[in-house]
């Protein structure tokens, strides 16, 4: 069962905005999409307060977070249901990984993949060299996600049933 998150009021805000935005220009072919550093940011902010992480300042490529007993996490988010989190090879390797969808129309944000970061990663590399950036689709961390153990996996501060 999908897990949804509460938006900060400042995030449902922009949400709105960019909902307003969406409606005036229906038709336009202008998706309004809050993709790039936005939308990470967001994403580490919604993660912090519902999984009770403290974010790194200036942190570590591939590192964005500690849990309360030091545990590193890496944190991703997304506005595209058919969109990726995007990973580098030389990014350092986190304990955890935290992957959010967030949905713009219904204001909230959907934990795609809660768990070890080590299985993605083996992932990327599996039948390749990760020499590059390199990407996992919401749909493969969702399929990837029904094989997490719960005490794997950080547990939810904050959440919203669907």
């Amino acid at each position: 069962m999908p897990i949804f998150l509460d938006l900060p009021e400042a995030v449902n805000t922009l949400f709105e905005a960019r909902a307003d935005l969406e409606t005036q220009f229906m038709g336009s072919g202008l998706k309004f999409t809050l993709d790039g550093k936005l939308v990470g940011d967001i994403g580490e902010a919604i993660a912090s307060q519902a999984f009770d992480l403290e974010i790194i300042a200036n942190n570590s490529p591939g590192i964005d977070a500690l849990t309360a007993d030091g545990k590193t996490v890496q944190i991703k988010a997304t506005g595209n249901p058919k969109g990726a989190a995007h990973f580098r090879p030389n990014d350092t390797g986190a304990e955890f990984l935290i992957v959010l969808l967030l949905d713009y129309r219904n204001r909230r944000a959907e934990v795609v993949f809660n768990g070890p970061e080590a299985g993605v990663r083996a992932y990327l590399i599996e039948n390749t060299t990760f020499t590059s950036q390199r990407s996992v689709s919401v749909s493969k961390l969702r399929t990837m996600q029904k094989g997490n153990l719960a005490a794997a996996q950080l547990p939810l501060i904050l959440k919203t049933e669907a």
